[in-house]
C-alpha cells in the first residue's frame, strides 16, 4: 500500500485467501501489534494508521462505514 508520501508500505499478515472484491485486513489486529491512528485532516477518513515505529504513515479512508486503505494483495 502507499504511504502518505506515496512511499511503499508492506505488511504481512495471514491471510484466507478467496475471491473477493475488499479484502479485510484487521485494525484491531494492527493496533495490537503497535499500529496507532493521529488524525489528520488531509486523509480523506481524516485519520492515518500509523506504523509502531513512527517511520510510515496511510492515510484511512471510509468505504461505506468501515474505514479503510488502498492497497494491492501479492502472495
Amino acid at each position: 500500500m502507499e504511504g502518505e508520501n506515496d512511499e511503499l508500505i508492506v505488511i504481512e499478515d495471514d491471510f484466507v485467501v478467496s475471491s473477493v472484491r475488499c479484502p479485510l485486513i484487521s485494525l484491531g489486529r494492527l493496533l495490537h501489534k503497535g499500529w496507532t491512528m493521529r488524525p489528520n485532516a488531509m486523509a480523506p477518513a481524516g485519520v492515518n494508521l500509523v506504523a509502531p515505529d513512527q517511520g510510515c504513515e496511510i492515510p484511512l479512508q471510509f468505504k461505506r462505514n468501515n474505514l479503510a486503505v488502498f492497497a494491492h494483495i501479492r502472495m
